[in-house]
C-alpha cells in the first residue's frame, strides 16, 4: 500500500471545511510580560499550499501557530482563518474550527497512559460517532502511513524520540483536516524518518489538498517541501517568496539566517542590561567586599 493508498483509504466521510481563503493575518500585534514579540504582522497564506515559517530563535514563530489556532489571541490585529476571525469567536464556533486542524506539537505531546493505537484514535473517539471496526481500520492505515503500524501496543514511553514524532504525525491527520500546522517537524529525526515525514506531508498536500504550515528551523529541508517559505525577524516578516526568491533577497537579515552566518544584523545574545554594569553592579560589588566609595590616596 503506497502512502497515498493509506492516507485516502483512512478518510471517513466527515466533510472538511468550506474552502476559503487560507490564513489572513492582519496587522498583528502580540507582546508577552511588556515584550514585543510580533509587531505589525502582515501575512496571507494560500489555501492549498504549504507554507514553510522560519526565522531566528525567539522571534515569534510557534507564537504564530498558537495565533493560528485561537490558543491566544493578539493585542490588535486580526487573525483570519477561512474567513473567520478567531478573537471573535464563541468557544463552541472556535471548537469547531479548530475540529479543522491538526496540530503536530514540537515535543509530540503523546498521552504517556495510552498505547500508540490508543494515543491516534483518541479524537476520532472524541468527535465522531464511527463503529469501532471503523476506527480500527482509520488507525491502521494512518500508522501504516508513518511506517508504525506494527507499534500500535506499544507505550509513548517505549518509542524513541523520532518514532514519537511520527505517531504524533498520524494523531494529527487522522481526522483529515484541512489545516495542518507543524512545529518543529523534523527536530530528532534520522535522515531516513526525515526523508518519510517530508515525502508524506507532501502527499497530504497533494492526495487531499491539505494546506500546511510548517515552523522548522532547518533551512534545507523547508525550502524542500515548501510552495513558499517566509522569514520572521524582529515580530514582522522579512521575506516571503519560493525558495529561489529568498535565495536572491537583498536584506543582510535574510542572507544571515540562510547562511548561519554569526556575523549580521540579527543578534544572538537576548536583550539585556549593559554586561560589564551588571558583573561590577553595586549590589554585586558590596557582596565581594568592595567600598561603598573609593578615594585616591596622596
Amino acid at each position: 500500500m503506497t502512502d497515498s493508498e493509506a492516507i485516502s483509504n483512512g478518510r471517513h466521510g466527515r466533510p472538511h471545511a468550506p474552502r476559503g481563503a487560507g490564513i489572513e493575518l492582519v496587522d498583528l500585534h502580540y507582546s508577552v510580560k511588556g515584550r514585543k514579540i510580533l509587531s505589525g504582522l502582515q501575512l496571507s497564506i494560500p489555501h492549498g499550499k504549504i507554507t514553510a515559517v522560519m526565522g531566528p530563535s525567539g522571534t515569534g514563530k510557534t507564537t504564530l501557530l498558537r495565533l493560528m489556532t485561537g490558543q491566544v489571541h493578539p493585542d490588535r490585529g486580526r487573525v483570519l482563518v477561512e474567513n473567520q476571525n478567531l478573537a471573535g469567536l464563541s468557544a463552541r464556533d472556535l471548537y469547531r474550527v479548530r475540529r479543522h486542524m491538526g496540530f503536530l506539537f514540537q515535543q509530540s505531546a503523546l498521552f504517556s497512559d495510552l498505547t500508540v493505537f490508543e494515543n491516534v484514535a483518541f479524537a476520532l473517539r472524541e468527535h465522531t460517532d464511527l463503529p469501532e471496526a471503523l476506527v480500527r481500520i482509520i488507525v491502521l492505515t494512518k500508522l501504516h502511513a508513518v511506517g508504525l503500524r506494527g507499534a500500535g501496543d506499544l507505550l509513548p514511553g517505549e518509542l524513541s524520540g523520532g518514532m514519537a514524532r511520527r505517531v504524533a504525525l498520524a494523531r494529527a491527520i487522522v481526522l483529515d483536516p484541512s489545516i495542518l500546522f507543524c512545529d518543529e517537524p523534523f527536530v530528532g529525526l534520522d535522515p531516513i524518518s526525515c526523508g518519510v515525514v517530508l515525502r508524506l506531508l507532501k502527499v497530504l498536500n497533494e492526495a487531499l489538498g491539505m494546506s500546511i504550515v510548517v515552523v522548522s528551523h532547518d533551512v534545507h529541508e523547508a525550502q524542500a517541501l515548501a510552495h513558499n517559505n517566509l522569514i520572521v525577524i524582529d515580530g514582522r516578516v522579512a521575506a516571503y517568496g519560493t525558495p529561489r526568491e529568498l535565495r536572491d533577497h537583498p536584506a543582510a537579515g535574510v542572507q544571515q539566517f540562510l547562511h548561519g552566518s554569526a556575523d549580521g544584523p540579527v543578534p544572538y545574545h537576548y536583550p539585556a542590561t549593559d554586561y560589564y554594569q551588571q558583573l561590577v553592579g553595586r549590589d554585586i560589588r558590596l557582596a565581594i567586599g568592595f567600598p561603598r566609595s573609593t578615594s585616591k590616596r596622596g
